[in-house]
């Protein structure tokens, strides 16, 4: 680690280089690559004292020192070595330091500038809140464009709208459909003045960045998006030649492998060839010493080209890809590039599991899962939190999946758990968990604590309902509700950090364990953890049990080999299909209850929907509770509690049946011999029966189907009150 006097002198060299390399970034990237060890946030409060210190010093140069300020920032946006979260940090913090020179006032056009560097440093931005960054960059450059416009500025407008597509293209917030949209129309918009012939190398910029909107495009037809990324990609290669451009010619050439991968017209092996032979010749330029991230990424991408080629050997295809996603991770660190590694290394663990190398597969997923938690951590909004855990998507099901094909049950347990009701586990640990010792030790911590926990439940309420609960009148800015939920979140984590020193607290609101699981698993109730993945669906069930005196805990694991998630996909569409279309029915009924027709439309919509739940429910006894009822009933329980994963968690697996001629409706139900429960996770369960302890219930008012429109309302009231002396229906 540098020591101060290494700082100071690093930022003074980079200053000589900035004012001797008469705009060459090559001399100054020199510096940096000179100066490595320096490199880091350690750098900023350094750049800022001396900053100060010079603008204080010669108040009259205050523009030149902006323009070198702004210079080196520039230089660590595009400085390819070294940790490029670090590097972004220094950029933004060094444009922040450049804006109150170069106001909006006295400098429009050099406000301008800056802001559109700061912009784009927010775009790129690795560390803080992904979601938060891009939403950062998306006002900055509406903010530039107010300067910056097409009848006075044709050429900047052209540069920012473009760069306010790729913030677009990438925003996390939103519909994904809708932005990609956005995205398309504003590059569209800047291609009306920008043109092959008037600015064929932004015209090529263009072309590229349009070629990635399109290949991720989620509206219009899938195959036809992906020859517009083709098309648009081989246009800005006849500006964008290797020989005159090779570092974009081999952006736009990864690009373009990414669109013939995907292809969906034309021969499929040959598509994918041309994907590998594309990657290869970007490669050529993007090498790990001069682009070592861009390096990894297209290694990465060539990995996934191998596990889908179809020509060669299947089982080199695959080996060549394990040895690309594995070079690949030497550089995509979790800590460091937490969303590339997620992907890459979630995406060997698929490929290690549809192999069956189940010990391998759960060593790659472990890697995803701590990147997956260094960016759910960095989330400052509830939104944000949201959108990590949609990419995540079926990461925990398949990490736990493999471990249990491990026979590591417990590990398997644990990850599902910490994969469920993420928000919901957080929000009850953080507001419901006993602190009782601590505030017996420190109580001033303990205030502190509430005091923090409080303020973020307010700025959480203020984000749901965009209103200042403090107040009451005032409303918050999306400025200053960010500034308050960093100050805020700060302070809870300090506390945190601290209560983890109390005796007995140690892991307080860190991931749930295995023996946490257990503690909160009633006795003689065990909990079903019932999941699915492309390979299969399991249901894990931790039981636990008293001999004698002593406490007993059984995991076990039943294979459900026929769920697949593109089995349970195929149950879902008419699912919901024919609940939307009972609905819809019955709101027009609401509207016209006197119009024959619309009563007509109810009937039928209500028949078609329960024959949909009948058919479904049967095919869920097949699918998943067969196994499930006969486990619990050989083993002699009469109740569990539920925790269904993923889609599943919208079924009502305790109504899966089967046809028995020996019961009165000739079925038998999920339902009728085990007492089914449900819960989000064990966390939660733990949380409500706290609750039942400290709350006595001793009346309950029911309502029972006021519109007389529910089946078998009155047989579930009946049911419900049946254990409250003091009831009113």
């Amino acid at each position: 680690m540098a020591n101060i006097k290494q700082y100071r002198a690093c930022w003074h060299a980079l200053v000589q280089a900035e004012r001797q390399s008469n705009g060459d970034v090559q001399v100054v990237h020199q510096v940096m690559a000179n100066h490595l060890d320096c490199l880091n946030e350690n750098l900023i409060p350094v750049m800022k004292e001396l900053v100060e210190e010079a603008l204080t010093k010669y108040p009259h140069e205050s523009k030149k020192g902006a323009i070198v300020v702004g210079y080196i920032s520039l230089c660590f946006w595009k400085f390819p070595l070294g940790s490029r979260g670090d590097n972004m940090e220094i950029a933004i913090a060094g444009y922040k330091i450049v804006l109150p020179i170069y106001t909006k006032e006295n400098d429009p056009e050099g406000w301008a500038t800056t802001m559109n560097n700061l912009a784009t440093a927010y775009k790129d931005r690795i560390k803080g809140d992904r979601a938060e960054n891009i939403e950062e960059a998306i006002a900055a450059y509406k903010e530039v464009l107010t300067v910056k416009t097409k009848t006075d500025f044709l050429v900047d407008w052209a540069t920012i709208m473009n760069n306010l597509a790729l913030a677009y293209k990438d925003r996390k917030k939103g519909n994904k459909a809708d932005n990609i949209e956005e995205a398309i129309a504003v590059y569209k918009e800047v291609l009306t003045v920008t043109t092959k012939t008037n600015c064929p190398k932004k015209w090529a910029t263009i072309m590229n960045n349009l070629a990635l909107a399109y290949k991720d495009r989620e509206k219009g037809n899938k195959a036809d998006n992906i020859e517009e990324a083709i098309k648009a990609c081989e246009k800005a290669l006849t500006v964008t030649t290797k020989i005159v451009f090779p570092e974009d010619w081999a952006t736009i050439m990864n690009n373009l492998a990414l669109a013939y991968k995907d292809r969906r017209k034309g021969n499929k092996a040959e598509n994918i060839e041309k994907a590998i032979a594309a990657y290869k010749e970007a490669l050529t330029v993007k090498t790990e010493t001069a682009f070592p991230v861009d390096w990894a990424i297209i290694m990465s991408n060539l990995a996934a080209a191998y596990w889908a080629r179809i020509k060669g050997d299947k089982a080199e295809n695959i080996e060549e890809a394990i040895v690309a996603y594995k070079d690949a991770l030497t550089i995509l660190h979790p800590d460091k590039l937490p969303n590339e590694c997620r992907l890459t290394a979630w995406s060997l663990g698929n490929l290690y599991s549809d192999n069956q190398r189940w010990t391998k597969a759960t060593e790659s997923y472990t890697l995803a899962i701590r990147a997956a938690e260094n960016l759910y951590s960095a989330s400052l909004f509830l939104s944000s939190k949201e959108a990590e855990l949609k990419e995540t998507d079926n990461l925990y099901r398949r990490a736990a999946y493999a471990y249990g094909k491990t026979d590591n049950l417990q590990k398997a347990i644990a990850t599902l758990e910490q994969g469920r009701a993420r928000g919901l586990r957080e929000t009850l640990q953080r507001d419901r968990t006993n602190l009782e010792g601590v505030k017996n030790i420190n109580e001033g911590l303990f205030q502190r604590y509430q005091t923090a926990a409080m303020a973020i439940s307010q700025l959480e309420s203020e984000e749901r309902n965009n209103f200042n609960v403090d107040s009451g009148s005032k409303q918050l800015t999306p400025g200053e509700l960010r500034q308050q939920a960093i100050r805020y979140r700060k302070k809870l984590e300090d506390c945190i950090a601290e209560v983890r020193q109390v005796e007995g607290y140690e892991n307080f609101l860190k991931l749930p364990t295995f023996e946490e699981i257990v503690e909160w698993t009633p006795a003689n109730n065990p909990l079903v953890y019932l999941l699915v993945t492309p390979l299969g669906g399991a249901a894990l069930v931790l039981e636990k049990g008293e001999t004698g005196s002593e406490e007993t805990t059984t995991s076990h694991a039943t294979w459900l080999e026929n769920l697949t998630e593109k089995s349970l996909v195929e149950l879902l569409p008419s699912w919901s299909n024919a609940n939307n279309e009972c609905k819809e029915a019955y709101f027009q009924y609401k509207d016209n209850q006197d119009n024959s027709q619309t009563k007509q439309q109810l009937h039928q919509a209500k028949e078609k929907w329960l024959q949909v739940i009948d058919d479904t429910t049967r095919q869920l006894w097949t699918l998943v509770m067969k196994p499930v009822v006969h486990y619990l009933e050989g083993h002699k329980f009469t109740q569990a509690i539920l925790i269904p994963t993923g889609y599943l968690s919208l079924l009502p697996l305790h109504s899966a049946w089967t046809n028995n001629p020996d019961t009165p409706t000739k079925r038998s139900y999920a339902l009728d011999n085990i007492r089914f429960t449900y819960t989000p996770n064990a966390v939660s369960l733990q949380a409500a029966q706290t609750i039942a302890q400290q709350t006595p219930v001793t009346n309950l008012l029911a309502v029972e189907n006021p519109t007389g429109d529910l089946r078998y309302s009155t047989r579930e009231v009946a049911a419900a009150t049946a254990t409250f002396e003091d009831h009113t229906i």
